[in-house]
């Protein structure tokens, strides 16, 4: 586990600012990495992570294990998925698949940071069902 630097804990003050305005998301900031906080929204039911880096907000939902590569087809489906996205886009990772939206915080706003999140949570909770079929077997 990496110590935040000292401009990643400035930025992390900012950061919880602007959650704690956002109406309907929960927010848990994780006590031994302040630079990492734990996001949800009860209406999609699903969780998120926000980690603020020294130049960049990365919002993700981790969504699976890819332990055997990736099933054919979910490629496709992702660029499609990813194409009417309105903020963020499906990534692979490490052999995980993501969903990720990166915002610069040397202007962050509030809109921009509850656009985002709105975004990351609205685009997995509407395409999971159909994503995950690729690697469900359903």
């Amino acid at each position: 586990m990496t110590t935040p630097s000292e401009l990643e804990l400035q930025n992390s003050v900012k950061v919880l600012e602007l959650l704690s305005k956002i109406d309907g998301i929960a927010y848990e900031q994780q006590e031994k990495r302040p630079d990492i906080f734990i996001i949800s929204e009860p209406d999609t039911d699903l969780t998120a992570i926000v980690d603020v880096e020294e130049d960049v907000v990365v919002t993700f939902i981790e969504i699976t294990d890819l332990p055997n590569g990736v099933p054919a087809g979910l490629a496709e489906k992702l660029l499609e998925v990813n194409h009417t996205a309105i903020a963020g886009a499906y990534t692979l990772s490490n052999g995980k698949l993501y969903f990720k939206s990166n915002l610069a915080i040397e202007n962050l706003d509030l809109n921009e940071l509850e656009d985002s999140i709105r975004s990351v949570f609205y685009t997995v909770h509407n395409s999971i069902s159909t994503i995950s079929t690729y690697f469900t077997g359903a």
